[in-house]
């Protein structure tokens, strides 16, 4: 049973950047059943929750986003679609997130539980070889490092992903893999 959205009250900060999305129908459900909320608009549609529940956005193309997990305030949903790293960070942008990127362990197994696939961070030594920053330009300190890595194959490995056992990669900004976002409330 849907209730109106001021009802869900834990929600409202999470909403509020879904909510600046014009044309937009989002719909509020909970896999255990305790926050429904509704707001509607024209044509497209979200459906949002917190915590290990569900987050759908459905706009004329199909599910954008599938999947969240929330650790803090900082909520990651996973697109199940696969892109280059600049298709993540535009696809990110579209909920006004960014590509996800993990801050310490609890984070980053979160990202792995929503993931379930190899999947973009928001991490790139593109400005200087070596040293890895997330999107706003900040130094990253946690760090999970497959063995060996980073390499730098080829000289073309300027991105970073999360591998399916948590630890990361360098890749080819190019090389396709899935977009998690992340945003906080």
């Amino acid at each position: 049973m849907l209730k109106p959205f001021q009802e869900s009250e834990a929600l409202v900060p999470a909403m509020q950047k879904m909510l600046v999305m014009p044309q937009c129908l989002i719909f509020i459900v909970s896999v255990a059943g305790f926050h429904d909320a509704l707001w509607q608009g024209d044509d497209e549609q979200a459906v949002f929750t917190e915590g290990r529940e569900t987050i759908i956005l459905v706009d004329s193309w199909g599910v954008l986003f599938s999947k969240s997990e929330q650790v803090g305030k900082k909520f990651f949903v996973s697109s199940g679609r696969k892109t280059n790293f600049d298709g993540a960070k535009a696809l990110c942008a579209l909920i006004q997130g960014s590509v996800a990127t993990p801050r310490n362990g609890e984070e980053n197994r979160a990202l792995q539980n929503v993931a379930k696939d190899i999947a973009y961070l928001g991490i790139t030594d593109k400005r200087t070889e070596n040293r890895f920053e997330d999107l706003t330009g900040r130094r990253v300190h946690y760090t999970n490092w497959n063995g060996g890595e980073p390499n730098n194959t080829g000289l073309k490995e300027h991105c970073v992903v999360l591998l399916l056992d948590g630890k990361w990669n360098d890749v080819p900004c190019d090389d396709t893999f899935l977009a998690v976002c992340e945003f906080s409330e």
